[in-house]
């Protein structure tokens, strides 16, 4: 029997993690997986398993991207740079259109503006090219009413969220990353970085079998609302190549390790990176439902997941963000918990690693026995 190589550690009182990761990990049987939790600064766990242990375990991050998208623009809303409820054809003349002329930055962060993909596909080199963005403002409509609905924006939702930084702020996501949220959560979180992907965890898919509702979606909603994932991003590996995964596309392609996330949800949880009151307004519900492009029950916030069926994270109260590679930002105010894990295997579905359900289950029990419940 191989040997199952662990590396880290646990605080005291999260020690049972070890043993609950190490067991998670043993199912994935290849490739690396990775959790940290901090609080208030201080890393309670920091574990890494398999290749994650032997390479250090940074990787795209997937759709925790948005989760860091959302928390970038809430910091350029505090600093008086940014209004998400100014119409973006204020200041974005390719949205002073009839179709488009009342949607806002909140609509975007909420799913909410109807503008959730291309309605043709256009070849990867455009995409990296800034092309999403550029089609998004020219030539694209939402496909209902923006405001009356949700759905998700899978990758509009960074293009759309950091064209309007650049026009309005003169800072793109991926600039304001590095300037203020890298140095104030001491995160090394990386975007649209040339040479960034030479020591990245490439992505490993296993048994990609879509559930019923997921078949049923890919065979409706999705072919017709998003052009891009039946065509250049359809197949998730594309992700695989160095230039894919180093284009500037802050609603997948940031590039980390699980206590990169962990930093960046803690300085959230803990008031260092935004207010408290800001994080209210972030974590309070904006949508919720049947959502109009995946065809599940989704719940959002202002670029936030919200607990569901589907996500349950920590229960009420929480917050955080799924990945279609398998990574999950988690963030637990009353707790004062942030959980950062990633992994480069993808088995079953696109979406959260089925690993870490687990881990936040374990996680919520060490939690509150901690607090004498």
């Amino acid at each position: 029997m191989a040997e199952l190589r662990i590396e880290g550690r646990a605080a005291p009182d999260l020690e049972p993690l070890v043993d609950v990761f190490a067991r998670e990990f043993s199912r994935q049987q290849v490739g690396g997986a990775a959790l940290a939790v901090l609080r208030d600064g201080e890393v309670l766990v920091d574990l890494r398993a398999g290749d994650h242990a032997i390479q250090g375990g940074r990787q795209l991050l997937f759709s925790v991207s948005k989760l860091i998208t959302a928390v970038v623009c809430a910091m350029a809303v505090e600093r008086g740079l940014l209004d998400i409820d100014e119409p973006l054809h204020r200041f974005w003349p390719e949205f002073d259109r009839q179709a488009t002329r009342g949607i806002t930055l909140r609509m975007v962060l909420g799913h909410r503006s109807g503008l959730v993909g291309l309605h043709r596909d256009i070849p990867v080199e455009e995409l990296i090219d800034g092309g999403l963005e550029r089609r998004l403002g020219e030539e694209t409509n939402p496909v209902w009413e923006p405001d009356t609905d949700h759905g998700y924006h899978a990758w509009s939702f960074g293009a759309l969220i950091s064209g309007a930084m650049a026009r309005r702020t003169g800072l793109d996501v991926a600039t304001f990353l590095r300037r203020y949220v890298n140095p104030a959560a001491a995160s090394d979180i990386q975007l649209g970085v040339g040479g960034s992907a030479l020591d990245l965890a490439p992505l490993i898919v296993q048994h990609l079998t879509p559930t019923p509702l997921q078949r049923a979606w890919a065979e409706s909603s999705q072919s017709r609302f998003d052009a891009l994932a039946r065509g250049a991003l359809a197949d998730i590996r594309v992700f695989n190549d160095p230039r894919v995964a180093e284009a500037n596309w802050p609603a997948s392609n940031m590039m980390a390790t699980a206590i990169d996330i962990a930093r960046v949800v803690d300085g959230v949880v803990s008031g260092r990176l935004i207010r408290p009151s800001t994080l209210s307004e972030l974590t309070a519900t904006r949508s919720r439902g049947r959502d109009r492009v995946l065809g599940t029950r989704t719940h959002y916030g202002l670029g936030v997941q919200l607990p569901s069926v589907q996500i349950p994270m920590l229960g009420p109260g929480s917050f955080g963000h799924e990945g279609a590679g398998g990574a999950m930002a988690v963030g637990v105010p009353h707790l004062g918990l942030a959980i950062g894990y990633t992994t480069n295997v993808l088995i079953g579905v696109k979406g959260a690693s089925s690993g870490i359900q687990p881990l936040l289950s374990a996680i919520r029990h060490c939690a509150e026995l901690g607090r004498g419940n």
